[in-house]
């Protein structure tokens, strides 16, 4: 992860319609634990995701569908910390096993800037 920080995907199981992953992070000696949910909504015709952590934050994101080998969540999250910040999470196909996420902030949802870069692997 960019920064020097750790993420696990501790669990990742379907319930019902939901897809739920459980993490666990580990950034500048502080854990972070959080909870990401994603659906599709045939109603509006879009994937959404909700995301929570221990320190009281959450965000609320959607996307219409793939785009190529590309699927870009758009959305806003809310932090005890500050007042809040746009965010566009983007998972990319590298490989059959493989998706690249970037995740990045703005405060003006014009200018975006890349706050973590992971790898996520299917597991074996």
């Amino acid at each position: 992860v960019k920064g020097g920080g750790e993420v696990v995907v501790v669990s990742t199981h379907r319930h019902g319609d939901w897809f739920v992953s459980s993490i666990v992070g580990f950034s500048e000696g502080k854990s972070h634990k959080g909870m990401s949910k994603m659906t599709y909504n045939p109603y509006e015709q879009k994937f959404v995701q909700f995301n929570f952590c221990n320190e009281g934050s959450y965000g609320v994101g959607s996307t219409p569908a793939w785009d190529g080998d590309s699927l870009s969540f758009t959305g806003y999250k809310h932090s005890r910390k500050d007042r809040g910040e746009y965010f566009k999470k983007i998972f990319e196909k590298v490989a059959d096993d493989t998706l690249k996420m970037t995740a990045q902030t703005s405060q003006d949802n014009q200018t975006f800037e890349t706050v973590a870069e992971a790898t996520c692997i299917k597991a074996q």
